[in-house]
């Protein structure tokens, strides 16, 4: 029969609790992943950027509106196309300083006239 010291108990223990937290880590992980294409909408990246921030796109369609309205840089990284099919304009500007770089606009919509990028306010 084998008898096992207080210390081995204690090894097991510590190695058991090892695994158990190696295990829980990676389900959250796997659950809730650290970055994604998908993470968020563009909107919420550049409302969440800082004023005259530099939002990188990577490589994609976007397919959403989105509202411009303080100082900021949209700059494409590779192919990057934001498209919409709504009635509303692609990308509405409402603050001044924006420029969009290496960014394709495609409005889809089947509304005649519908503007792919319109802009609003004073001194743009």
């Amino acid at each position: 029969m084998l008898h096992f010291g207080h210390n081995d108990y204690r090894k097991k223990g510590l190695l058991y609790e090892k695994i158990l937290l190696f295990f829980s880590l990676f389900i959250v992980l796997w659950t809730f992943p650290l970055s994604s294409h998908a993470e968020g909408t563009l909107q919420s990246l550049i409302d969440n950027a800082p004023k005259h921030g530099i939002v990188k796109l990577p490589s994609g369609v976007y397919n959403e509106t989105i509202v411009l309205s303080k100082p900021i840089t949209l700059k494409g990284v590779g192919q990057v196309t934001i498209r919409s099919c709504s009635k509303n304009p692609v990308i509405t500007i409402r603050g001044q300083q924006v420029t969009l770089k290496n960014v394709n606009v495609e409005q889809c919509s089947s509304v005649k006239d519908t503007e792919a990028i319109y802009v609003t306010g004073k001194n743009h």
